[in-house]
Protein backbone atom coordinates (compact mmCIF):
# COMPACT_ATOMS: atom_id res chain seq x y z
CA UNK A 1 0.00 0.00 0.00
CA UNK A 2 1.09 3.76 -1.01
CA UNK A 3 1.23 5.93 2.19
CA UNK A 4 -0.14 9.49 1.04
CA UNK A 5 2.30 12.61 2.35
CA UNK A 6 1.21 16.60 1.76
CA UNK A 7 3.44 16.70 -0.93
CA UNK A 8 3.27 13.70 -2.75
CA UNK A 9 -0.20 13.95 -2.47
CA UNK A 10 -1.05 17.35 -4.09
CA UNK A 11 1.57 16.33 -6.62
CA UNK A 12 0.25 17.71 -10.73
CA UNK A 13 -3.60 18.96 -7.98
CA UNK A 14 -3.77 22.50 -9.65
CA UNK A 15 -2.85 20.93 -13.19
CA UNK A 16 -5.72 18.47 -12.51
CA UNK A 17 -8.20 21.07 -10.96
CA UNK A 18 -7.52 22.86 -14.57
CA UNK A 19 -8.66 19.67 -16.43
CA UNK A 20 -11.44 19.30 -13.95
CA UNK A 21 -12.71 22.38 -14.80
CA UNK A 22 -12.55 22.53 -18.46
CA UNK A 23 -13.80 18.60 -18.21
CA UNK A 24 -17.06 20.39 -16.78
CA UNK A 25 -17.12 22.86 -19.50
CA UNK A 26 -16.61 20.01 -22.21
CA UNK A 27 -19.65 17.88 -20.61
CA UNK A 28 -22.10 20.82 -20.03
CA UNK A 29 -21.56 21.79 -23.50
CA UNK A 30 -22.93 17.70 -24.82
CA UNK A 31 -19.29 17.27 -26.35
CA UNK A 32 -18.58 14.46 -23.41
CA UNK A 33 -19.05 12.60 -20.88
CA UNK A 34 -16.06 12.34 -18.76
CA UNK A 35 -15.67 11.21 -15.36
CA UNK A 36 -12.55 11.42 -12.76
CA UNK A 37 -11.30 8.08 -11.52
CA UNK A 38 -10.95 7.97 -7.87
CA UNK A 39 -8.18 6.65 -6.44
CA UNK A 40 -9.91 4.14 -3.65
CA UNK A 41 -8.37 5.20 -0.30
CA UNK A 42 -8.57 3.33 3.63
CA UNK A 43 -8.55 5.75 6.61
CA UNK A 44 -6.24 5.77 9.62
CA UNK A 45 -6.93 6.53 12.81
CA UNK A 46 -4.85 10.17 13.42
CA UNK A 47 -6.32 11.45 10.24
CA UNK A 48 -4.18 10.36 7.48
CA UNK A 49 -5.24 7.32 4.71
CA UNK A 50 -3.56 5.28 2.91
CA UNK A 51 -4.48 3.87 -1.03
CA UNK A 52 -6.39 0.82 -0.57
CA UNK A 53 -5.55 -0.22 -4.26
CA UNK A 54 -3.79 1.35 -7.45
CA UNK A 55 -6.25 3.70 -9.65
CA UNK A 56 -5.96 2.89 -13.30
CA UNK A 57 -6.05 6.61 -14.31
CA UNK A 58 -7.07 9.95 -13.95
CA UNK A 59 -10.02 10.49 -16.38
CA UNK A 60 -12.34 7.89 -18.37
CA UNK A 61 -15.28 8.51 -20.72
CA UNK A 62 -16.76 9.12 -24.47
CA UNK A 63 -15.91 12.44 -26.24
CA UNK A 64 -17.19 13.04 -29.44
CA UNK A 65 -18.59 9.61 -29.64
CA UNK A 66 -15.72 8.01 -29.23
CA UNK A 67 -14.72 6.39 -25.53
CA UNK A 68 -11.18 8.27 -23.61
CA UNK A 69 -9.17 7.09 -21.11
CA UNK A 70 -6.15 9.90 -19.99
CA UNK A 71 -3.82 10.66 -17.40
CA UNK A 72 -2.66 14.17 -16.24
CA UNK A 73 0.60 14.62 -15.65
CA UNK A 74 3.10 17.84 -15.51
CA UNK A 75 6.93 18.31 -15.83
CA UNK A 76 9.27 20.40 -13.80
CA UNK A 77 11.83 20.39 -16.57
CA UNK A 78 11.80 22.27 -19.50
CA UNK A 79 13.76 20.07 -21.24
CA UNK A 80 11.88 16.32 -21.25
CA UNK A 81 9.36 14.52 -19.57
CA UNK A 82 10.49 11.53 -17.49
CA UNK A 83 9.37 8.52 -18.15
CA UNK A 84 8.96 7.19 -14.74
CA UNK A 85 6.51 10.04 -14.08
CA UNK A 86 3.98 6.76 -15.69
CA UNK A 87 3.32 3.99 -13.55
CA UNK A 88 3.62 0.40 -15.35
CA UNK A 89 -0.03 -0.25 -14.07
CA UNK A 90 -0.89 3.29 -15.63
CA UNK A 91 0.96 2.60 -19.05
CA UNK A 92 -0.76 -0.92 -18.56
CA UNK A 93 -4.17 0.35 -18.63
CA UNK A 94 -3.97 2.78 -21.13
CA UNK A 95 -2.66 -0.41 -24.13
CA UNK A 96 -5.26 -2.38 -23.01
CA UNK A 97 -7.97 0.47 -23.87
CA UNK A 98 -6.19 1.08 -26.90
CA UNK A 99 -6.28 -2.51 -27.89
CA UNK A 100 -10.26 -2.39 -27.38
CA UNK A 101 -10.04 0.75 -30.02
CA UNK A 102 -10.08 3.22 -27.36
CA UNK A 103 -8.48 6.66 -27.64
CA UNK A 104 -5.84 6.76 -24.69
CA UNK A 105 -3.47 9.50 -23.80
CA UNK A 106 -0.98 11.10 -22.17
CA UNK A 107 -1.90 15.40 -21.20
CA UNK A 108 1.07 16.27 -20.18
CA UNK A 109 2.18 20.14 -18.83
CA UNK A 110 5.51 21.68 -19.31
CA UNK A 111 5.20 23.81 -15.92
CA UNK A 112 8.05 25.89 -16.92
CA UNK A 113 7.28 26.10 -20.42
CA UNK A 114 3.67 27.00 -19.90
CA UNK A 115 3.28 24.24 -22.68
CA UNK A 116 0.54 21.53 -22.51
CA UNK A 117 0.83 18.45 -25.04
CA UNK A 118 -1.37 16.08 -25.92
CA UNK A 119 0.46 12.24 -26.39
CA UNK A 120 -1.22 9.68 -27.99
CA UNK A 121 -0.79 6.05 -26.69
CA UNK A 122 1.11 5.22 -30.16
CA UNK A 123 3.79 7.83 -29.59
CA UNK A 124 3.87 6.65 -25.37
CA UNK A 125 4.20 3.41 -26.62
CA UNK A 126 7.07 4.27 -28.94
CA UNK A 127 8.77 5.68 -25.98
CA UNK A 128 8.43 3.21 -23.33
CA UNK A 129 10.04 0.42 -25.42
CA UNK A 130 13.27 2.68 -25.18
CA UNK A 131 12.96 3.10 -21.81
CA UNK A 132 16.90 3.07 -21.39
CA UNK A 133 16.39 6.27 -21.89
CA UNK A 134 14.35 7.00 -18.95
CA UNK A 135 12.78 10.43 -20.36
CA UNK A 136 10.98 11.77 -23.47
CA UNK A 137 12.86 15.21 -24.65
CA UNK A 138 10.66 18.16 -24.87
CA UNK A 139 11.84 18.43 -29.05
CA UNK A 140 9.73 15.09 -29.30
CA UNK A 141 6.90 16.87 -27.62
CA UNK A 142 7.19 19.41 -30.53
CA UNK A 143 7.70 16.98 -33.25
CA UNK A 144 5.20 14.26 -32.63
CA UNK A 145 3.01 14.90 -30.18
CA UNK A 146 -0.46 17.31 -30.17
CA UNK A 147 0.31 21.23 -28.59
CA UNK A 148 -2.29 22.12 -27.09
CA UNK A 149 -2.93 26.27 -26.54
CA UNK A 150 -4.91 27.92 -23.77
CA UNK A 151 -8.34 29.63 -25.01
CA UNK A 152 -10.91 28.26 -27.55
CA UNK A 153 -14.39 27.26 -25.62
CA UNK A 154 -12.95 25.55 -22.26
CA UNK A 155 -9.78 27.64 -22.06
CA UNK A 156 -8.09 24.28 -23.03
CA UNK A 157 -8.99 22.39 -26.03
CA UNK A 158 -6.74 19.17 -25.10
CA UNK A 159 -10.38 17.22 -27.09
CA UNK A 160 -10.13 18.91 -30.17
CA UNK A 161 -7.28 16.26 -31.53
CA UNK A 162 -10.49 13.50 -31.65
CA UNK A 163 -11.97 15.49 -34.52
CA UNK A 164 -8.89 15.98 -36.53
CA UNK A 165 -8.23 11.85 -36.66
Amino acid sequence: MLTSTTQYGNRGKRSEDLIESVIDKYNQSGQSVIQRVSTPIRKLKGGGFTYSKKSTVDFVGVAYSRPVAFEVKKTEFSTRFPLSNVSDHQFSFLKKYHLQNGISFLLVEFEKLAEWYVVPFQMLSRWWGCRERESIPHQAFVDEAVRVEPGGRTGLDFLAFINAE
